[in-house]
């Protein structure tokens, strides 16, 4: 069964984000064609966003799980493991995600380990923000460099903070993020964030190189022809899945059947974050 490999396996770098300055638990719950996932991400979470899929799935069918293709986010972070295993759990039901529009929607912190994981990954550039509004677009991204919160102090937490961003770099890279984008992560201090422009998420890319790579061949994607979308039409194409008919038949038909065996198993207690 494909899964999502966690990456971050030591203790230097399942600490190295911490929390982030959310004040309350994360609201998960199903809305028909998706599943809303908002506030600190915390220990548990995978398992309550487990529970709202499928109950999002037999509220619409037990044989078609199309509602639960797509989960909205808006979290500043929390838990990097917790966030990991999302990830995981994201990247193995083949979720499209998306940044909750509002005045308040973003992904930043660990949650951009969730976005990353998706099918496909849909956000606004801050310059897409400022000009059209935010209740217009859709969230922003936003990065900053990992934090290991060493108690000892001295020499020692700073070789472990290095050692933390070096880990950080090397699972990016792994994931496709562009070189000069984990420079810019690592540029801004934990402090600090960098939020996403339309160029650098135009350069991380809607799909993984592989899937749209597919698309091209089979339906003559052009990612062009997205990203020069108007505001109005951004928002209707993506409420619809962000997709055109021949892109989201194939996308259906190949991963759809993948897709309900990962929630048949999910089921039966079958977790990506546990292989």
């Amino acid at each position: 069964m494909p899964g999502f490999k966690l990456a971050f396996t030591t203790t230097l770098l399942l600490g190295a984000f911490g929390l982030s300055t959310c004040a309350s638990a994360a609201n998960i719950h199903s809305e028909w064609t998706q599943v809303k996932f908002s506030g600190e991400i915390q220990s548990g979470d995978a398992e309550r966003l487990v529970a709202a899929m499928l109950k999002s799935a037999v509220e619409v069918s037990k044989n078609n799980y199309i509602n639960s293709l797509n989960i909205g986010v808006n979290s500043l972070g929390g838990d990097v493991k917790e966030a990991l295993k999302i990830a995981s759990l994201v990247k193995a039901a083949y979720l499209n995600v998306h940044v909750t529009p509002g005045v308040n929607g973003s992904c930043a912190s660990s949650c951009f380990f969730i976005f990353l994981a998706g099918q496909s990954r849909v956000a606004s550039g801050t310059e897409y923000i400022a000009e059209w509004g935010p209740a217009k677009s859709l969230g922003a991204v936003g990065i900053h460099r990992p934090y290991y919160r060493s108690p000892e102090g001295g020499p020692a937490s700073a070789k472990k903070q290095e050692e933390a961003m070096q880990e950080t770099a090397s699972y990016l890279q792994s994931q496709r993020v562009p070189r000069y984008l984990i420079d810019e992560m690592m540029s801004h201090a934990s402090n600090d964030i960098y939020w996403l422009k339309v160029r650098d998420l135009q350069a991380l890319g809607k799909y993984s190189p592989g899937v749209e790579e597919e698309l091209i061949a089979k339906c003559n994607y052009n990612s062009k022809k997205e990203d020069n979308l108007l505001a109005k039409e951004y928002l209707k194409y993506h409420a619809a899945g962000g997709v055109g008919d021949c892109v989201s038949t194939y996308l259906l038909a190949t991963y759809g059947p993948l897709r309900n065996a990962v929630f048949d198993k999910m089921r039966q207690g079958w977790r990506p974050w546990k292989n």
